[in-house]
């Protein structure tokens, strides 16, 4: 699924009426004419007209952006998602700053959490030590903490991370937890398999150029050692890299993101006899399932089992303190307070706290406050467009290359794929949050009774109905696409009005923007990833061996063509999985033709096909700046490496390696064949 780092919607400059008005600041009371001339100068403004659109159309939508928003050390990062992570903060801290006699059970917990927050900033005191202290000592004694009267040969692994487990769903050096059965998700299935790791991306942990941010690791796990904990400054940072190199050796056995690999290549489903015997070496693994699970009636299980061999290895030759300095340590990390002076800092502090909990609740209280009456339908207008589109698509000459069979298995995964608002409205979407007795005073207390909440409901799922995995927190910030639900998620924030779309921008802006994203999304379920799931969610290979091998060639010219692309002076490392290219590519055509579709349908009767400061451009042509406009960024040097890391490409080659393989831009813009952004070879 993607992150999106994209464009800033910041101050407007509306030359013609001689007044300035934020993009931000725009509301349903504003006039269309009002609302269509700030979107037209923000666009303008952000253009470099002067450079060759055949050539760079980059630098043509966007050249001008990091002029207008340049970054700094407190803003190192600007782009759609910056903003419209902002702008959602900015409405959820108006909500948790006031009461209100209707709030329901789920809205007084998520504000009592807040204000927690907000009191134990000011609380890190001995009190607050000791409450941690009580924490780390419901599972035995940490090495660091009681020093050489520490006995290894006490120290059970397994019956500690399963009562960790146990007591709160964390993920912690495995992730145990129940999926519906990848092949058949009419019945459930407990994974054993790796974890996410506090910096997510195994990368992160093992490669050169992010020495930078695991120093940074450094310095945060010293301070709470020697702040939080008592210890020394210098056994605090000795232990704090004794941490990190076990997290590191973990990192190098995990699965690659970049790979695309299935669950299928991924996980092997073993009976519990064969899990026991398989690692008898490296502890009771059926106990620890049975401890965690709360359960004996667990015959069969999907393991990692190229991880937990690593594992294996890796727990053989590290002392015992240091992995139960690593277990506690990490057990803790919920309760562990950033310290923030600035009272501004303190709040965007707690937001993402509260946010990482109650990321449900936070949305929904936003979707009923702003989000307009007119959106889903507008959204749903798009999303049919996009579908009859695709269909067309599928039938056209351009795919006679999938043959019948395959294309009949494509067509039924087509019309069974549906789209939901993430909004949360339903009763059982919160129904954990309204159990909560969360108190406005007691922040650690306050941890205890989420995780535990999290802990029951990990464990309830073995006897529910089965439920596809949820990407959690993100979600709220990214349109994502569940291949196991056959399901695309559209969330709150990207439905904030005057961004990515608005009932008052022309409807090639909404298309370009907004159906871009969920073009993106639909493409997804035909991918080299997406394509091994069928239309109920199964994973199935139901593509035909012919129609396969000549998926599999056409992906190799998009490594060939992204692998020699140059961001910053690197070359775009090789990814075996083209699934986010894919995407790109096939979500801008898609919505271009869902567009022109719409545009043939109603355009006769639509006052809004331009924009004042643009108006010189065609419908066509304003299309294009619109999608290039969703990649409008700027970011700081520490930020290339993460990005050359992500399985997307970077924002602004996702302007150039879609569109150049695009021939109806290259004739909307009349750019020769043999110019970059008209290649003789696409």
């Amino acid at each position: 699924m993607f992150r999106f780092l994209i464009f800033c919607a910041l101050l407007l400059v509306v030359p013609q009426q001689g007044w300035t008005l934020a993009t931000g600041d725009l509301t349903p009371e504003h006039p269309p004419d009002v609302i269509r001339r700030a979107k037209s100068a923000e666009m303008f403004k952000y253009m470099n007209q002067s450079a060759d659109p055949c050539e760079d159309f980059y630098q043509y939508a966007c050249g001008n952006f990091a002029k207008h928003n340049p970054v700094t050390e407190d803003n190192p990062a600007i782009g759609i998602g910056e903003v419209l992570s902002e702008k959602m903060n900015a409405r959820v801290r108006g909500e948790l700053e006031t009461d209100y006699p209707t709030d329901t059970k789920a809205y007084k917990n998520v504000k009592n959490f807040f204000k927690s927050c907000l009191k134990i900033q000011h609380s890190l005191d001995e009190e607050y030590n000791e409450e941690l202290g009580e924490v780390v000592s419901a599972f035995g004694e940490m090495p660091l903490l009681v020093g050489d009267s520490w006995r290894e040969e006490d120290f059970d692994w397994v019956k500690v991370l399963a009562q960790m487990i146990y007591k709160t769903g964390q993920e912690l050096l495995f992730n145990v937890m129940v999926l519906p059965d990848f092949s058949d998700n009419t019945i459930n299935r407990v994974i054993f398999g790796e974890p996410r790791l506090p910096m997510q991306n195994p990368e992160v942990y093992t490669g050169e150029a992010f020495a930078d941010s695991r120093e940074r690791i450094i310095e945060y796990s010293t301070y709470y050692l020697h702040n939080y904990f008592g210890v020394n400054e210098s056994m605090a940072t000795q232990i704090a890299w004794e941490i990190l190199n076990f997290e590191i050796a973990l990192a190098h056995g995990m699965d690659d993101p970049k790979a695309g690999h299935q669950p299928s290549e991924v996980f092997t489903l073993m009976d519990m006899d064969e899990v026991e015997q398989h690692y008898k070496d490296m502890g009771d693994l059926r106990q620890l399932i049975h401890d965690i699970m709360g359960s004996t009636d667990i015959d069969e299980v999907y393991v990692q089992v190229s991880y937990l061999d690593h594992v294996r290895d890796i727990l053989k030759k590290t002392p015992k303190r240091i992995v139960a300095n690593y277990l506690f340590f990490s057990y803790m990390a919920d309760y562990m307070v950033e310290p923030k002076t600035e009272d501004n800092e303190v709040v965007e502090y707690c937001i993402e706290k509260t946010k990482s909990y109650f990321y449900k609740v936070m949305d929904n209280m936003v979707y009923r406050k702003y989000i307009p009456q007119n959106t889903e339908r507008t959204l749903y207008q798009i999303w049919r467009e996009l579908k009859t589109a695709f269909l067309d698509i599928l039938y056209s000459p351009r795919l006679d290359w999938i043959r019948d069979d395959t294309k009949k298995e494509a067509v039924e995964k087509l019309k069974q794929m549906k789209l939901k608002i993430l909004s949360y409205e339903h009763p059982k979407d919160v129904e954990d949050v309204e159990k909560m007795d969360i108190s406005d005073q007691h922040f650690v207390r306050n941890i205890d009774e989420i995780r535990r909440t999290k802990g029951d409901k990990a464990r309830a799922k073995l006897n529910e109905p089965p439920k596809a995995l949820q990407m959690g927190a993100e979600a709220s910030t990214t349109p994502y696409y569940n291949p196991f639900e056959n399901m695309v998620y559209m969330p709150v924030s990207f439905l904030q009005p005057y961004y990515a779309w608005s009932t008052e921008f022309p409807s090639a802006y909404n298309f370009a923007f907004l159906g871009f994203f969920v073009s993106h999304e639909l493409v997804h379920g035909f991918d080299n990833s997406g394509r091994n799931f069928d239309a109920k969610g199964n994973a199935r290979n139901w593509w035909d061996a012919t129609t396969d091998q000549v998926f599999r060639e056409r992906s190799k010219c998009f490594i060939n063509q992204y692998k020699n692309l140059v961001y910053f002076g690197h070359h775009l490392p090789e990814m075996p999985s083209q699934a986010e290219n894919i995407a790109d590519g096939g979500g801008v055509r898609l919505a271009y033709e869902a567009y022109l579709s719409w545009y043939r349908k109603h355009a006769q009767d639509d006052e809004r096909l331009a924009l004042p400061d643009l108006s010189s451009y065609t419908h066509k042509q304003l299309f294009f700046v619109s999608y290039a406009q969703v990649w409008c960024s700027n970011y700081a040097e520490i930020y290339i490496a993460n990005q050359l890391a992500d399985t997307h490409t970077p924002n602004q080659l996702r302007d150039i390696g879609p569109l150049a393989n695009f021939d109806e831009f290259a004739k909307a813009f009349n750019c020769p064949e043999g110019s970059y952004m008209n290649p003789s070879n696409k």
